[in-house]
């Protein structure tokens, strides 16, 4: 029963200043794809803890979907097959829980793992989308707003906070929540929306916003 005039919404901000196409290090991209085995490959990345709750085992049965159905083959040129990377996470034991998933889904030599980096912006620069696939909905997702702050497409269930930052088929592709037909399906839509303007769709999320709006109240 709280007054309506009494509630402000502030959404979390990204730091657009370091989140930014244009200071990206190529060095330091040529660098990473090498360590990685990146290079020439169509990237799908999910970044954050290895946990039940972000749906990394839908992932990579969507991930598998989509290979199997060869949808990004010679994607923008590249021959390559496409790449399942994790970003985020040293535990081995949960590493090892994907492996095996990906094994049992033919999958296994296209899965990467990077751990936790802090070169954040480096990452973003490797990646061609970049998806969020939480089985229950999260609050705002700021993998999904720096993502798209870096021109990367991004992907995510059509519930929590996500609807707050994707804009379904202009900026991303939102799908079923859990279900990783749908999962693959808007992985494959993903590649041939345009990125040139999705930056200008995350500009609202600053830090600087953030600050005055909080300030405000």
């Amino acid at each position: 029963h709280t007054p309506a005039d009494k509630l402000h919404l502030i959404h979390r901000g990204v730091d657009l200043a370091y989140f930014d196409p244009a200071k990206v290090d190529a060095a330091a991209v040529s660098a990473m794809q090498a360590q990685l085995q990146l290079t020439g490959h169509t990237v799908f990345a999910m970044i954050g803890r290895i946990s039940a709750i972000k749906g990394h085992t839908l992932f990579l049965q969507a991930f598998a979907r989509l290979c199997k159905q060869q949808s990004c083959d010679n994607t923008a040129g590249r021959t390559a097959p496409p790449l399942a990377l994790i970003v985020g996470d040293n535990d081995e034991h949960r590493r090892a829980r994907l492996r095996a998933l990906a094994q049992q889904l033919g999958v296994a030599e296209s899965l990467r793992f990077a751990g936790v980096r802090r070169d954040m912006r480096t990452v973003y620069a490797c990646c061609d989308v970049v998806v969020s696939a939480s089985i229950r909905p999260e609050a705002f997702g700021r993998t999904m707003a720096e993502a798209l702050a870096m021109q990367c497409a991004a992907v995510a269930p059509a519930h929590g906070g996500a609807l707050d930052i994707i804009e379904d088929n202009t900026n991303g592709v939102l799908f079923a929540p859990g279900d990783s037909a749908a999962l693959a399906r808007a992985l494959a839509r993903a590649l041939s929306l345009p990125r040139a303007n999705v930056r200008e769709s995350v500009m609202r999320f600053s830090l600087s916003r953030m600050v005055e709006q909080t300030i405000a109240v």
